[in-house]
Protein backbone atom coordinates (compact mmCIF):
# COMPACT_ATOMS: atom_id res chain seq x y z
CA UNK A 1 0.00 0.00 0.00
CA UNK A 2 1.88 3.06 -1.30
CA UNK A 3 1.36 6.06 1.00
CA UNK A 4 2.32 8.48 -1.80
CA UNK A 5 -0.68 7.55 -3.92
CA UNK A 6 -3.11 5.72 -1.67
CA UNK A 7 -6.54 7.30 -1.15
CA UNK A 8 -9.14 5.75 1.15
CA UNK A 9 -12.17 7.13 -0.71
CA UNK A 10 -12.54 4.39 -3.39
CA UNK A 11 -12.79 1.84 -0.54
CA UNK A 12 -15.43 3.61 1.58
CA UNK A 13 -17.30 6.00 -0.70
CA UNK A 14 -18.79 6.66 -4.10
CA UNK A 15 -19.75 10.04 -5.49
CA UNK A 16 -23.10 10.07 -7.30
CA UNK A 17 -23.90 12.70 -9.92
CA UNK A 18 -27.47 13.85 -10.51
CA UNK A 19 -27.23 12.03 -13.86
CA UNK A 20 -26.69 8.72 -12.07
CA UNK A 21 -23.04 8.53 -13.09
CA UNK A 22 -20.46 7.84 -10.40
CA UNK A 23 -16.84 8.60 -9.60
CA UNK A 24 -14.56 8.12 -6.63
CA UNK A 25 -14.96 11.73 -5.43
CA UNK A 26 -16.20 15.17 -6.46
CA UNK A 27 -12.67 16.21 -7.55
CA UNK A 28 -12.48 13.52 -10.21
CA UNK A 29 -13.17 14.92 -13.65
CA UNK A 30 -14.21 11.65 -15.28
CA UNK A 31 -17.15 9.36 -14.69
CA UNK A 32 -16.18 5.80 -13.81
CA UNK A 33 -19.54 4.49 -14.96
CA UNK A 34 -23.21 4.52 -14.00
CA UNK A 35 -25.00 3.55 -10.83
CA UNK A 36 -26.05 -0.10 -11.19
CA UNK A 37 -28.82 -0.14 -8.61
CA UNK A 38 -26.54 -1.51 -5.90
CA UNK A 39 -23.79 0.43 -4.11
CA UNK A 40 -21.30 -2.41 -3.78
CA UNK A 41 -21.81 -3.58 -7.37
CA UNK A 42 -21.39 0.01 -8.55
CA UNK A 43 -18.08 0.29 -6.72
CA UNK A 44 -16.92 -2.93 -8.40
CA UNK A 45 -17.35 -1.78 -12.00
CA UNK A 46 -14.11 -2.18 -14.03
CA UNK A 47 -12.86 1.43 -13.89
CA UNK A 48 -13.42 1.58 -10.13
CA UNK A 49 -11.35 -1.59 -9.63
CA UNK A 50 -8.60 -0.24 -11.89
CA UNK A 51 -8.47 2.98 -9.87
CA UNK A 52 -8.11 1.09 -6.58
CA UNK A 53 -5.32 -1.02 -8.07
CA UNK A 54 -3.41 2.07 -9.22
CA UNK A 55 -3.74 3.96 -5.96
CA UNK A 56 -2.79 0.93 -3.87
CA UNK A 57 0.23 0.01 -6.00
CA UNK A 58 1.78 3.48 -6.32
CA UNK A 59 0.47 4.54 -9.73
CA UNK A 60 -0.64 8.16 -10.02
CA UNK A 61 -3.89 7.61 -11.87
CA UNK A 62 -4.74 10.22 -14.50
CA UNK A 63 -8.24 10.25 -12.97
CA UNK A 64 -6.80 11.99 -9.90
CA UNK A 65 -4.95 14.83 -11.63
CA UNK A 66 -6.64 17.44 -9.44
CA UNK A 67 -5.04 16.00 -6.31
CA UNK A 68 -1.62 15.44 -7.87
CA UNK A 69 -1.51 19.05 -9.08
CA UNK A 70 -2.44 20.44 -5.66
CA UNK A 71 0.12 18.27 -3.91
CA UNK A 72 2.76 19.34 -6.42
CA UNK A 73 2.13 22.90 -5.22
CA UNK A 74 2.42 21.77 -1.57
CA UNK A 75 -1.30 22.29 -1.05
CA UNK A 76 -3.64 20.01 0.86
CA UNK A 77 -5.54 17.82 -1.61
CA UNK A 78 -8.78 15.92 -1.23
CA UNK A 79 -6.71 12.72 -1.01
CA UNK A 80 -4.60 13.97 1.90
CA UNK A 81 -7.62 15.53 3.60
CA UNK A 82 -9.71 12.36 3.58
CA UNK A 83 -6.81 10.09 4.45
CA UNK A 84 -6.48 12.26 7.56
CA UNK A 85 -10.21 12.44 8.30
CA UNK A 86 -10.63 8.67 7.96
CA UNK A 87 -7.19 7.70 9.26
CA UNK A 88 -8.61 4.86 11.34
CA UNK A 89 -9.35 3.07 8.05
CA UNK A 90 -6.04 3.99 6.37
CA UNK A 91 -4.30 0.89 7.67
CA UNK A 92 -3.02 -1.94 5.53
CA UNK A 93 -4.76 -4.68 7.46
CA UNK A 94 -8.13 -2.89 7.24
CA UNK A 95 -7.78 -2.02 3.56
CA UNK A 96 -6.63 -5.54 2.76
CA UNK A 97 -9.63 -6.98 4.62
CA UNK A 98 -11.93 -5.08 2.23
CA UNK A 99 -10.12 -6.03 -0.98
CA UNK A 100 -10.15 -9.02 -3.32
CA UNK A 101 -6.63 -8.69 -4.72
CA UNK A 102 -7.23 -10.85 -7.75
CA UNK A 103 -9.12 -7.95 -9.34
CA UNK A 104 -9.25 -5.22 -6.62
CA UNK A 105 -12.97 -5.59 -6.13
CA UNK A 106 -14.53 -4.88 -2.74
CA UNK A 107 -15.64 -7.96 -0.81
CA UNK A 108 -18.44 -8.71 1.64
CA UNK A 109 -16.72 -6.61 4.35
CA UNK A 110 -17.49 -3.38 2.46
CA UNK A 111 -19.40 -0.72 4.38
CA UNK A 112 -20.24 2.74 3.07
CA UNK A 113 -18.60 5.20 5.48
CA UNK A 114 -18.84 8.48 3.59
CA UNK A 115 -21.61 9.73 1.31
CA UNK A 116 -21.34 12.58 -1.18
CA UNK A 117 -24.30 12.78 -3.52
CA UNK A 118 -25.58 15.44 -5.88
CA UNK A 119 -29.26 14.55 -6.08
CA UNK A 120 -29.94 17.38 -8.53
CA UNK A 121 -28.33 20.22 -10.46
CA UNK A 122 -31.14 22.53 -9.29
CA UNK A 123 -29.57 25.88 -8.46
CA UNK A 124 -30.47 29.56 -8.39
CA UNK A 125 -26.86 30.52 -9.13
CA UNK A 126 -24.69 30.30 -12.22
CA UNK A 127 -21.14 30.49 -10.92
CA UNK A 128 -18.42 31.36 -13.43
CA UNK A 129 -16.42 28.19 -12.75
CA UNK A 130 -19.52 25.97 -12.90
CA UNK A 131 -21.64 24.64 -15.73
CA UNK A 132 -24.98 23.09 -16.63
CA UNK A 133 -24.22 19.69 -15.12
CA UNK A 134 -23.99 21.25 -11.64
CA UNK A 135 -26.25 24.26 -12.09
CA UNK A 136 -29.60 24.44 -13.84
CA UNK A 137 -29.19 28.23 -13.70
CA UNK A 138 -26.99 28.08 -16.81
CA UNK A 139 -29.71 26.48 -18.91
CA UNK A 140 -31.32 29.78 -19.89
CA UNK A 141 -28.15 30.59 -21.86
CA UNK A 142 -27.58 27.18 -23.43
CA UNK A 143 -31.02 25.68 -24.12
CA UNK A 144 -31.26 27.08 -27.66
CA UNK A 145 -27.63 26.35 -28.50
CA UNK A 146 -27.77 23.20 -30.63
CA UNK A 147 -23.97 22.97 -30.68
CA UNK A 148 -23.47 23.07 -26.91
CA UNK A 149 -21.74 19.86 -25.84
CA UNK A 150 -23.07 20.00 -22.27
CA UNK A 151 -26.70 20.21 -23.41
CA UNK A 152 -26.15 17.31 -25.80
CA UNK A 153 -24.55 15.29 -23.04
CA UNK A 154 -27.43 15.82 -20.62
CA UNK A 155 -30.15 15.22 -23.21
CA UNK A 156 -29.19 11.53 -23.27
CA UNK A 157 -30.43 11.09 -19.69
CA UNK A 158 -34.07 10.21 -19.14
CA UNK A 159 -34.17 12.35 -15.98
CA UNK A 160 -33.15 15.56 -17.78
CA UNK A 161 -35.95 18.13 -17.99
CA UNK A 162 -35.62 19.92 -21.33
CA UNK A 163 -37.88 22.76 -20.20
CA UNK A 164 -36.03 23.67 -17.00
CA UNK A 165 -32.55 22.18 -17.44
CA UNK A 166 -32.95 20.31 -14.15
CA UNK A 167 -31.58 16.79 -13.88
CA UNK A 168 -32.57 14.81 -10.81
CA UNK A 169 -31.43 11.52 -9.30
CA UNK A 170 -33.88 9.52 -7.21
CA UNK A 171 -32.16 9.22 -3.82
CA UNK A 172 -34.29 6.19 -2.94
CA UNK A 173 -32.46 4.17 -5.61
CA UNK A 174 -29.33 4.20 -3.44
CA UNK A 175 -31.07 1.87 -0.98
CA UNK A 176 -29.23 3.53 1.87
CA UNK A 177 -31.27 2.14 4.73
CA UNK A 178 -28.88 -0.75 5.36
CA UNK A 179 -25.82 1.52 5.00
CA UNK A 180 -26.96 4.37 7.26
CA UNK A 181 -25.80 2.66 10.49
CA UNK A 182 -22.21 2.73 9.16
CA UNK A 183 -22.10 6.15 7.48
CA UNK A 184 -19.94 8.54 9.51
CA UNK A 185 -20.19 11.65 7.34
CA UNK A 186 -22.42 13.07 4.62
CA UNK A 187 -21.49 15.89 2.26
CA UNK A 188 -24.11 17.75 0.25
CA UNK A 189 -23.25 20.44 -2.27
CA UNK A 190 -24.47 21.95 -5.49
CA UNK A 191 -26.45 22.61 -7.34
CA UNK A 192 -27.85 24.24 -4.25
CA UNK A 193 -28.57 21.59 -1.56
CA UNK A 194 -31.06 23.80 0.32
CA UNK A 195 -33.29 23.73 -2.79
CA UNK A 196 -33.05 19.96 -3.45
CA UNK A 197 -35.83 17.64 -2.33
CA UNK A 198 -33.22 14.87 -2.05
CA UNK A 199 -31.50 16.77 0.77
CA UNK A 200 -34.60 16.55 2.94
CA UNK A 201 -35.29 12.91 2.07
CA UNK A 202 -31.79 12.03 3.25
CA UNK A 203 -31.99 14.09 6.43
CA UNK A 204 -35.37 12.65 7.33
CA UNK A 205 -34.22 9.04 6.76
CA UNK A 206 -31.17 9.51 8.99
CA UNK A 207 -33.38 11.11 11.64
CA UNK A 208 -35.85 8.23 11.36
CA UNK A 209 -33.00 5.81 12.10
CA UNK A 210 -31.87 8.02 14.99
CA UNK A 211 -28.34 8.28 13.50
CA UNK A 212 -27.40 11.33 15.54
CA UNK A 213 -23.63 10.71 15.33
CA UNK A 214 -23.40 11.11 11.55
CA UNK A 215 -21.62 14.38 10.76
CA UNK A 216 -23.20 16.51 8.03
CA UNK A 217 -21.51 19.10 5.85
CA UNK A 218 -23.66 21.43 3.76
CA UNK A 219 -21.86 23.53 1.15
CA UNK A 220 -24.32 26.26 0.24
CA UNK A 221 -24.39 29.62 -1.50
CA UNK A 222 -26.37 30.72 1.62
CA UNK A 223 -28.91 32.69 -0.38
CA UNK A 224 -31.66 30.49 1.12
CA UNK A 225 -32.12 28.85 4.52
CA UNK A 226 -35.37 27.00 3.84
CA UNK A 227 -37.20 25.03 1.14
CA UNK A 228 -40.93 25.57 1.11
CA UNK A 229 -42.12 24.72 4.63
CA UNK A 230 -38.94 22.80 5.46
CA UNK A 231 -36.28 24.55 7.53
CA UNK A 232 -32.94 22.89 6.92
CA UNK A 233 -31.42 24.32 10.11
CA UNK A 234 -34.11 22.65 12.24
CA UNK A 235 -33.39 19.28 10.63
CA UNK A 236 -29.60 19.60 10.90
CA UNK A 237 -29.89 20.51 14.56
CA UNK A 238 -30.99 16.93 15.31
CA UNK A 239 -27.40 15.75 14.74
CA UNK A 240 -24.56 15.92 17.24
CA UNK A 241 -22.25 17.60 14.73
CA UNK A 242 -22.92 19.48 11.54
CA UNK A 243 -21.11 22.01 9.39
CA UNK A 244 -22.39 24.76 7.19
CA UNK A 245 -19.82 25.93 4.64
CA UNK A 246 -20.80 29.23 3.07
CA UNK A 247 -19.60 29.46 -0.54
CA UNK A 248 -18.46 33.07 -0.64
CA UNK A 249 -15.72 34.15 -3.04
CA UNK A 250 -16.24 37.92 -2.99
CA UNK A 251 -18.55 40.66 -1.74
CA UNK A 252 -20.88 43.19 -3.39
CA UNK A 253 -20.76 43.50 -7.16
CA UNK A 254 -17.92 40.98 -7.43
CA UNK A 255 -20.15 38.37 -5.75
CA UNK A 256 -22.88 39.12 -8.29
CA UNK A 257 -20.40 38.78 -11.15
CA UNK A 258 -18.78 35.55 -9.99
CA UNK A 259 -21.74 33.65 -8.62
CA UNK A 260 -25.36 34.72 -8.63
CA UNK A 261 -25.74 37.00 -11.62
CA UNK A 262 -28.30 38.95 -9.54
CA UNK A 263 -27.96 41.62 -6.90
CA UNK A 264 -28.37 39.45 -3.79
CA UNK A 265 -25.18 40.05 -1.82
CA UNK A 266 -27.10 41.75 1.00
CA UNK A 267 -29.34 38.68 1.35
CA UNK A 268 -26.33 36.36 1.54
CA UNK A 269 -24.61 38.59 4.08
CA UNK A 270 -27.74 38.86 6.24
CA UNK A 271 -28.16 35.08 6.15
CA UNK A 272 -24.54 34.64 7.18
CA UNK A 273 -25.16 36.86 10.21
CA UNK A 274 -28.24 34.80 11.11
CA UNK A 275 -26.13 31.64 10.98
CA UNK A 276 -23.40 33.23 13.06
CA UNK A 277 -25.96 34.18 15.68
CA UNK A 278 -27.52 30.73 15.62
CA UNK A 279 -24.12 29.08 16.08
CA UNK A 280 -23.57 30.88 19.39
CA UNK A 281 -26.25 28.74 21.06
CA UNK A 282 -25.65 25.49 19.19
CA UNK A 283 -22.44 23.74 20.17
CA UNK A 284 -22.79 21.02 17.57
CA UNK A 285 -22.78 23.53 14.70
CA UNK A 286 -19.61 24.69 12.96
CA UNK A 287 -19.85 27.57 10.52
CA UNK A 288 -17.12 28.23 7.97
CA UNK A 289 -16.49 29.96 4.66
CA UNK A 290 -15.49 27.98 1.61
CA UNK A 291 -14.02 30.26 -1.08
CA UNK A 292 -13.35 29.04 -4.59
CA UNK A 293 -10.43 31.19 -5.70
CA UNK A 294 -9.95 31.71 -9.42
CA UNK A 295 -7.64 34.23 -11.05
CA UNK A 296 -10.56 36.66 -11.26
CA UNK A 297 -11.32 36.51 -7.53
CA UNK A 298 -7.68 36.30 -6.46
CA UNK A 299 -7.67 39.59 -4.55
CA UNK A 300 -11.33 39.43 -3.52
CA UNK A 301 -10.60 36.51 -1.21
CA UNK A 302 -8.95 39.03 1.08
CA UNK A 303 -12.11 41.19 1.03
CA UNK A 304 -14.04 38.18 2.37
CA UNK A 305 -11.35 37.47 4.96
CA UNK A 306 -11.36 41.10 6.13
CA UNK A 307 -15.16 41.21 6.38
CA UNK A 308 -15.48 38.11 8.55
CA UNK A 309 -12.25 38.13 10.56
CA UNK A 310 -13.87 39.75 13.60
CA UNK A 311 -16.81 37.34 13.71
CA UNK A 312 -16.88 33.96 15.43
CA UNK A 313 -16.48 32.21 12.05
CA UNK A 314 -14.54 28.99 12.66
CA UNK A 315 -12.58 28.77 9.45
CA UNK A 316 -12.07 30.48 6.11
CA UNK A 317 -10.70 28.03 3.59
CA UNK A 318 -9.76 28.57 0.01
CA UNK A 319 -10.23 26.02 -2.73
CA UNK A 320 -8.14 26.93 -5.78
CA UNK A 321 -10.22 26.58 -8.93
CA UNK A 322 -8.64 24.05 -11.30
CA UNK A 323 -11.54 23.34 -13.65
CA UNK A 324 -12.32 24.75 -16.09
CA UNK A 325 -8.63 25.26 -16.75
CA UNK A 326 -9.08 28.82 -18.00
CA UNK A 327 -10.25 29.88 -14.51
CA UNK A 328 -7.17 28.60 -12.69
CA UNK A 329 -4.75 30.95 -10.92
CA UNK A 330 -1.71 29.46 -12.60
CA UNK A 331 -2.68 30.74 -16.08
CA UNK A 332 -1.70 34.28 -15.06
CA UNK A 333 1.56 35.79 -16.36
CA UNK A 334 4.51 35.54 -13.98
CA UNK A 335 4.49 39.26 -12.97
CA UNK A 336 0.87 38.93 -11.84
CA UNK A 337 1.61 35.79 -9.85
CA UNK A 338 4.58 37.45 -8.16
CA UNK A 339 2.51 40.53 -7.34
CA UNK A 340 -0.25 38.40 -5.82
CA UNK A 341 2.27 36.36 -3.80
CA UNK A 342 3.78 39.58 -2.44
CA UNK A 343 0.32 40.87 -1.54
CA UNK A 344 -0.74 37.77 0.40
CA UNK A 345 2.64 37.33 2.04
CA UNK A 346 2.36 40.89 3.32
CA UNK A 347 -1.22 40.37 4.52
CA UNK A 348 -0.21 37.20 6.31
CA UNK A 349 2.70 38.93 8.05
CA UNK A 350 0.34 41.69 9.17
CA UNK A 351 -2.20 39.17 10.49
CA UNK A 352 -0.14 36.13 11.47
CA UNK A 353 -1.27 36.41 15.09
CA UNK A 354 -4.92 36.31 14.08
CA UNK A 355 -6.57 32.91 14.56
CA UNK A 356 -7.57 32.92 10.87
CA UNK A 357 -4.21 34.18 9.63
CA UNK A 358 -3.14 30.76 8.39
CA UNK A 359 -5.70 30.93 5.60
CA UNK A 360 -3.81 33.89 4.10
CA UNK A 361 -0.58 31.93 4.24
CA UNK A 362 -2.27 28.97 2.57
CA UNK A 363 -3.13 31.11 -0.44
CA UNK A 364 0.35 32.70 -0.49
CA UNK A 365 1.90 29.22 -0.45
CA UNK A 366 -0.36 28.02 -3.24
CA UNK A 367 0.55 31.02 -5.40
CA UNK A 368 4.22 30.28 -4.71
CA UNK A 369 3.64 26.74 -5.94
CA UNK A 370 2.13 28.18 -9.13
CA UNK A 371 5.25 30.33 -9.55
CA UNK A 372 7.60 27.37 -9.09
CA UNK A 373 5.71 25.24 -11.62
CA UNK A 374 4.73 28.02 -13.98
CA UNK A 375 4.15 27.26 -17.67
CA UNK A 376 2.57 30.37 -19.16
CA UNK A 377 0.22 29.82 -22.09
CA UNK A 378 -0.98 33.07 -23.66
CA UNK A 379 -3.59 31.16 -25.70
CA UNK A 380 -5.19 29.82 -22.54
CA UNK A 381 -5.39 33.28 -21.01
CA UNK A 382 -6.84 34.61 -24.24
CA UNK A 383 -9.46 31.84 -24.12
CA UNK A 384 -10.21 32.80 -20.51
CA UNK A 385 -10.90 36.44 -21.31
CA UNK A 386 -12.87 35.66 -24.46
CA UNK A 387 -15.02 33.24 -22.46
CA UNK A 388 -15.73 35.99 -19.93
CA UNK A 389 -16.60 38.40 -22.74
CA UNK A 390 -19.16 35.88 -23.99
CA UNK A 391 -20.58 35.45 -20.47
CA UNK A 392 -20.65 39.23 -20.05
CA UNK A 393 -22.86 39.61 -23.11
CA UNK A 394 -25.21 36.90 -21.85
CA UNK A 395 -25.41 38.29 -18.32
CA UNK A 396 -25.07 42.02 -19.07
CA UNK A 397 -21.91 42.29 -16.97
CA UNK A 398 -18.38 43.59 -17.43
CA UNK A 399 -15.24 41.76 -16.34
CA UNK A 400 -12.91 44.74 -16.29
CA UNK A 401 -15.43 47.12 -14.73
CA UNK A 402 -16.03 44.68 -11.89
CA UNK A 403 -12.36 43.73 -11.55
CA UNK A 404 -10.30 46.78 -12.56
CA UNK A 405 -7.20 45.06 -11.17
CA UNK A 406 -7.16 42.95 -14.35
CA UNK A 407 -7.61 45.72 -16.92
CA UNK A 408 -4.01 45.36 -18.06
CA UNK A 409 -4.82 41.85 -19.36
CA UNK A 410 -7.12 43.32 -22.01
CA UNK A 411 -4.10 43.98 -24.22
CA UNK A 412 -3.41 40.22 -24.39
CA UNK A 413 -6.64 39.55 -26.25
Amino acid sequence: MDKNTFCILPWIHTYVFSSGEVSACCEQQRSLGEFTGNLKDTMNIPDYKKLRKDLYEGVKSADCTGCWEKEEKNYNSMRTEFNRNFKKFVKKDIVDSLTNFDDYSLNENFKLRYLDVRSSNLCNYKCKFCGLQLSSGWYQYYKNDEKNDMVDQLKKYDNFNRKTGVIEFDISLLDLKKHIPYIEAVNLAGGEPVMMSGTYLLLEEFIKQNKKDTEWNIISNTSKLSYGKKNIIDLLSFFDKWKWSMSIDATGDAHKYLRSGVDDWNTVYENSLKLLEYEKNNKGMKLSIHSSVSWQSLYRYYDVWELYKHTNIKNITMNPVQWPEHMAINILPMPDLEKAWTFYTKKYNENKQHRLGQSLKDLADYILGCIKHHTYDSNLLRTAIQTQYRHDRQRNQSLFSTFPEWKHLRRLV
